[in-house]
């Protein structure tokens, strides 16, 4: 979707039936679908920004490191409240703690590259992902800037740590 709208002018209107929904929240959309689309009727357009990772566009964050078995833990959350948080808590630790940390070369803006050991590292368009874990809470839609994030906490407990603080 954002590849094809990518400077179209095309207004995108969002009915929020997503998993976490990240981008209909950080445009403040209804989560009721009769209000979602009494909002794209009235034809008032947002700006927002998109990145491009590898020439692919998004509009919402692009995530390295541990957090991708994870994203099938936070939809068994949505389906099933709060028994779901804490089934993917008791299977995510150990997976977690299993897992190691992802070498990067950072360079930004033409500046010198530097090696890092991350647990995870986010390229943030919107305050909060998956579960609503403000990861960028200062990130803007429409800002004209992305926020970095990075994680290189040097043990997992202290990676597990962080998440839970986000929680």
């Amino acid at each position: 979707v954002a590849r094809a709208l990518l400077h179209t002018g095309t207004p995108l209107g969002i009915i929020p039936l997503g998993t976490a929904n990240n981008l209909a929240d950080a445009l403040h959309i209804p989560t009721d679908v009769e209000a979602a689309c009494a909002l794209i009727a009235t034809g008032v357009p947002h700006a927002m920004d998109a990145g491009l990772i590898d020439g692919r566009p998004f509009f919402e964050a692009v995530s390295l490191g541990v957090a991708a078995p994870f994203f099938p833990l936070a939809e068994a959350t949505r389906h099933h409240g709060l028994a779901g948080v804490w089934r993917a808590i008791v299977q995510g630790a150990p997976m977690l703690l299993r897992s190691r940390r992802t070498v990067v070369y950072v360079e930004a803006d033409g500046k010198r590259r530097r090696r890092l050991e991350a647990w995870e590292i986010t390229v943030a368009n919107i305050p909060s992902t998956a579960l609503h874990l403000a990861i960028a809470p200062g990130a803007r839609l429409d800002d004209g800037q992305l926020d970095v994030v990075i994680n290189a906490e040097s043990h997992a407990w202290q990676f597990i740590r962080d998440v839970l603080a986000l929680l």
